[in-house]
């Protein structure tokens, strides 16, 4: 058999004067302030995030930390806030906006959902109740007749007459 090896082999220059240093793109950081917020329960709130933070990049892509029952959909630099069914109380949070070149981190934020009350309403009225002699109680079920629409127990007082006007026949 003819065979024939040939050994090949290459040698690069080397510069050993100035290394070559891979160096990490430079982000700044800016910090911006959103005032506290209230609003009323089973409603939304929007924020415009240029309202408070001067020249932010339109890339800017906004996070949130610190919110449970308050939901977060953001659209671009707008976020729209949005309280649980019937959830009313508070919470505070953070917002983040991340550009390539920039984070801007706002202030926490407290975030107050109010319970705006309602009064309780009259859903139908008592009728007329007749008392049998010596009959010293009776017994009603208030809840058919009256109702708090916000759902809160509601408390009866009851007081005793001044007057009594009867009738006998």
């Amino acid at each position: 058999s003819n065979q024939v090896f040939v050994n090949i082999s290459f040698t690069a220059p080397v510069n050993t004067s100035t290394p070559v240093q891979n160096t990490t793109p430079s982000v700044q950081q800016a910090s911006f302030t959103v005032p506290d917020q209230t609003w009323e329960k089973n409603t939304n709130k929007t924020l415009d995030f240029t309202l408070f933070a001067s020249s932010l990049p339109s890339d800017a892509v906004p996070t949130v930390t610190g919110l449970t029952n308050i939901q977060t959909t953001f659209n671009g630099l707008t976020v729209t806030l949005t309280p649980n069914h019937n959830w009313h109380g508070n919470e505070k949070a953070t917002f983040t906006l991340t550009s390539p070149t920039m984070v801007y981190t706002s202030n926490e934020i407290s975030f107050t959902v109010a319970n705006k009350n309602k009064a309780p309403i009259i859903k139908s009225e008592i009728p007329n109740i007749q008392f049998e002699i010596n009959q010293t109680e009776i017994s009603l079920d208030l809840n058919q007749y009256f109702e708090d629409p916000d759902g809160d127990p509601l408390t009866y007082n009851v007081g005793t007459a001044q007057t009594v006007n009867s009738t006998l026949k």
